[in-house]
Formats: structure tokens, sequence, C-alpha cells
């Protein structure tokens, strides 16, 4: 799938790029789903500590624990993706 896109869209991959991308995501993803869906809990765990530091935060904003882990996925996947281009 991902080198017939490349294809199509005329990019030449290099696999140790995309090998290196692809460990890069798969590491962030397992980070973020280590948290098991507990973006709201009382005690935040390590990632969301280190995004916003309290937990008063994440009890303000109901939608803040899917936005956090959104945007954790989107910047991550956004940087394989740079480094699979190279």
């Amino acid at each position: 799938m991902l080198l017939g896109g490349a294809q199509l869209l005329g990019m030449r991959l290099r696999p140790a790029p995309v090998a290196a991308a692809l460990t890069l995501s798969a590491a962030s993803h397992y980070a973020a789903e280590r948290q098991g869906g507990h973006w709201r809990d009382e005690r935040p765990r390590s990632v969301v500590r280190l995004a916003v530091g309290s937990r008063g935060w994440l009890q303000r904003d109901p939608q803040a624990g899917y936005l956090l882990d959104q945007a954790w996925h989107h910047g991550w996947d956004t940087a394989a993706a740079l480094i699979a281009a190279v």
C-alpha cells in the first residue's frame, strides 16, 4: 500500500528511512495507547503530565483528553512522514 501510493505520486522511497519512520510511528502510538483511554483520570499518566503538567486542565474541558490524544498522534505521524520522505 505504502509503496503503491509512493509510486503513484512519483516518490522514490528508500527502505531505511521508511523503516525508521514506521518505527517512530509505532513507538509513539504505543506510548500514547499505554494511557489506556485514561486521559480523564484523576491522576493523569506520563504523556498527559508531560503535555499539560496538571490534571485541572483535563477536568475543566471534557474534550481535552481526546484533543490531546489526536494532537500527539498527528505530531508524531508528521515527523515520521518527514523522515520517510528524506
